[in-house]
């Protein structure tokens, strides 16, 4: 199915400063179930709109550096698939913190697109922010691979005057080209207005025209391209093993004899591996000298992504790749002055790695350089390349924040991101427990990551998927996506040298040896406690820090002081002459102060002598401290599970949870963990185009049905860590030869006769009280679920 623009909203302009803090977005006139919706949320001051759950978060641009100045715009760009129950309007909650922390000017619209793809529906974007005030200004240039892509066109500013923008390269159809009303921020949004043919598309530039840019303003440039619905003829099922049902345009399903047939409309998958060598943005990532290395692997190929175990209870691992690169022109040597590599042979290089298969680009990897090796003698003329994603970047970089409250973890986990500058794709859950007060100190940025996904509790993760994109699930998401409810795909395997069919024959694709199996026992958990601090602000002001220490200062001179307390805090004020601080003036000089920030674990004072020499003996700061007001101790325990396996503790806190949160993550861990649940390594080959699309779509929390009957196993299992292998390519008219494995963990398994009041035969004596209904995707109790959410329908549960 084509895309096709169906309309854009009303735009939303607004200054919060003298309305409301939530503000309403006017969805697109005749929207309906199925569209793909685009909001765009332009604002000029620092804080992170609040945008409600099922929106999906793309990016955010600014017009220069992160850091919040004056009038400069701020641009995010959300998602979703419209459900058809959303309404004629969102809302969406902007600061009213004093400006520019709050406060902001806003301009904002949603428009509408049918025929794009729900599961990706950018194939690829990028965005960029400067402070050139040139009316004129050059859009990223992209490269897509799939046939019938929209190029969409997006430019913002901030300027005194209204703007009226113009585009110019290629075909392009206008939708929005507004202003917010107040003489601040203007906004417009192109598209090519017919699908594309695959390739490097024609850059767009865009001219803003209508009075002269504010200084300090600049613009934002967003390119994106949004991909068609899949073509229903990307369906295989191999005839005896699989059925296939589906609902789509021109539907078909081709039976695949067996094998590859190398000469059939599928053809044969195109792998890239391109590393980035001189680290410059290229208007296509394969015409840098060099940077496509594909055609020098000559070792197989590894990736792995995902939990550090096949248990939910185990934290995101690292992702990492590895080749081994064809040497002998020296091209991989750095110190070979006479490579076309020479002096761009350096760590931390981005690597991506993607495979076309039928019309679709499959991401592999997308990461940096960790190291390589080069070996150099006649034996062995190779590079060793190795590589980690982008969560690694994260462990290098430490935080001092100030402090941050009332937040869901996933509000927190964009704030971690955006603190970091992450500038690549985010698709972060909303989260469902809620911290009080949060900040972070002197600890880097995964480990601050890894503590709110701890107060998540199991099975929440963070990690970085294939295509880069920082990727948050929270501990609800198993009840509520599709991918995670609806079993994916089935795997079977007979029973070892049984030569006669099981009865009724078991259905599904194959796998293949090793296949493994551990039974569960020593991951029981059985008892949970947690200590929860419980944290309040001081009633008053008091002195959170002071200082004693004599500063000489000479006119002009400044210094900058270092402010660190016990306890947090927040509501500091700067430091007040006569009050905080003491000083001489024996220059004749006066005394600037200023404070970096109101609120976190410590903070910083500049000290300026202004007109001549300044002495100071004495200061303090003010603030409210943020003290441990109480413990609660949660701790709950399953006697059943000790008496058979004895006490084993949770070994894992949640420290920034409250104590309702962690008394349901304690439920949770019981839940999932006193009885034994079973683990897999699951090894898929691509034997044929039916199974080669398994091992390139099944990823991290997919629900799969596993049947053995050598080992008795015939049950759901959730991906929870993915690990590929290629050992052919499958390039001059051979087959690839491909595999991944997957590890899985079994489903809980449900009593069939769930305790319900007012249900004959589910009373009293009849009934089983168990939390396990609880995590029932089918029946737990769901608000916003037509469904689900009917009182004595959906079962609450955790």
């Amino acid at each position: 199915m084509a895309i096709a623009f169906r309309s854009v909203g009303a735009r939303l302009k607004a200054d919060v400063a003298v309305s409301t803090a939530a503000q309403q977005v006017p969805l697109p006139p005749g929207h309906t179930t199925g569209d793909f919706l685009l909001m765009v949320i332009n604002t000029d001051d620092s804080s992170t709109p609040s945008v409600p759950s099922g929106w999906t978060y793309l990016g955010r641009a600014d017009s220069g550096p992160t850091v919040a100045t004056a009038y400069r715009v701020h641009t995010y760009v959300y998602h979703r698939q419209d459900t058809g129950s959303l309404g004629s309007s969102v809302t969406v909650t902007f600061s009213t913190s004093p400006w520019p922390a709050g406060d902001p000017y806003v301009l904002a619209f949603i428009a509408a697109y049918t025929g794009v793809d729900s599961a990706g529906p950018f194939e690829a974007w990028s965005a960029q922010g400067t402070l050139n005030p040139a009316p004129t200004q050059t859009h990223p240039q992209l490269s897509t691979a799939v046939n019938g892509d929209w190029l969409l066109t997006l430019r913002t500013g901030s300027a005194w005057q209204a703007r009226t923008v113009t585009v110019s390269g290629g075909t392009n159809t206008e939708r929005v080209d507004d202003n917010d009303g107040f003489g601040e921020l203007y906004a417009a949004l192109y598209d090519s207005g017919a699908g594309l043919t695959p390739g490097t598309q024609t850059q767009r530039s865009t001219t803003a025209a209508g009075g002269d840019e504010m200084s300090q303003s600049g613009s934002t440039m967003w390119s994106l391209a949004l991909k068609p619905v899949t073509p229903a003829s990307s369906t295989y099922a191999s005839p005896g093993t699989a059925s296939v049902s589906a609902t789509a345009y021109n539907a078909t399903v081709q039976t695949v004899p067996g094998g590859w047939d190398l000469c059939g409309e599928q053809g044969l998958p195109v792998y890239r591996f391109v590393i980035d060598w001189d680290g410059l943005p290229d208007s296509d990532p394969v015409t840098g000298v060099g940077e496509d290395v594909t055609g020098d692997i000559i070792s197989d190929i590894s990736v792995t992504y995902g939990r550090d175990q096949e248990r939910q209870l185990s934290p995101a691992a690292v992702g990492s790749a590895a080749f081994t690169l064809n040497n002998t022109t020296r091209r991989y040597s750095p110190e070979n002055v006479a490579s076309p590599l020479h002096g761009d042979l350096d760590p931390a290089r981005e690597m991506r790695a993607t495979v076309d298969f039928n019309g679709q680009t499959h991401a592999l990897f997308n990461g940096r350089i960790d190291d390589y090796n080069v070996h150099a003698d006649y034996s062995d003329r190779t590079a060793e390349f190795t590589f980690l994603d982008a969560l690694n970047n994260l462990s290098g970089i430490k935080l001092s924040t100030g402090v941050y409250g009332s937040l869901r973890t996933g509000d927190l986990i964009n704030t971690v991101l955006d603190l970091v500058g992450w500038t690549a794709g985010r698709d972060i859950d909303e989260g469902a427990t809620v911290v009080r007060y949060w900040w972070a100190e002197g600890t880097d940025a995964l480990s601050a990551i890894n503590d709110l996904v701890k107060s998540e509790g199991p099975p929440a993760l963070a990690y970085v998927a294939p295509d880069g994109t920082f990727t948050f699930r929270d501990r609800h998401h198993r009840l509520l996506r599709t991918q995670s409810r609806e079993v994916r795909a089935s795997f079977t395997g007979g029973r070892l040298g049984d030569c006669e069919a099981a009865s009724p024959p078991a259905t599904g694709y194959d796998f293949t040896k090793p296949f493994t199996y551990s039974h569960g026992w020593r991951d029981v958990v059985n008892s949970v406690t947690f200590d929860v601090e419980e944290r309040g602000p001081a009633a008053a002001l008091e002195a959170v820090w002071t200082d004693e220490s004599t500063y000489v200062l000479a006119a002009g001179q400044s210094v900058d002081v270092e402010i660190s307390g016990s306890d947090p805090f927040v509501d500091a004020v700067t430091p007040v002459a006569g009050t905080d601080v003491t000083y001489t003036t024996p220059g004749a000089g006066t005394l600037d102060v200023l404070l970096s920030r109101t609120s976190g674990a410590s903070a910083r004072l500049t000290l300026r002598a202004v007109g001549g020499s300044v002495t100071v003996t004495g200061l303090q700061l003010r603030a409210r401290p943020l003290t441990v007001q109480r413990t609660v101790k949660v701790s709950l325990t399953d006697p059943g599970s000790i008496t058979r396996h004895g006490e084993r503790a949770y070994p894992e806190g949640a420290p920034w949870a409250s104590p309702a949160d962690a008394e349901a993550i304690a439920s949770m861990v019981l839940l999932h963990y006193a009885r034994r649940r079973p683990t897999i390594q699951l090894r898929i080959v691509s034997q044929d185009p039916a199974h080669f699309v398994q091992v390139l779509q099944r990823t991290v929390s997919d629900r799969i049905h596993v049947t053995n009957e050598e080992v008795g196993l015939d049950d759901d299992f959730f991906v929870e860590r993915v690990t590929h292998s290629i050992q052919r390519l499958g390039t001059e008219g051979r087959a690839p030869v491909h595999s991944v494995v997957l590890g899985c963990e079994r489903d809980l398994e449900a009593p069939d006769n769930v305790f319900t009041f007012d249900q004959r035969g589910a009373g009293f004596d009849q009934g089983v009280f168990d939390l396990a209904p609880a995590d029932n995707p089918a029946t737990v109790f769901i608000f916003d679920d037509p469904v689900q959410g009917r009182f004595d329908t959906g079962i609450f549960g955790t």
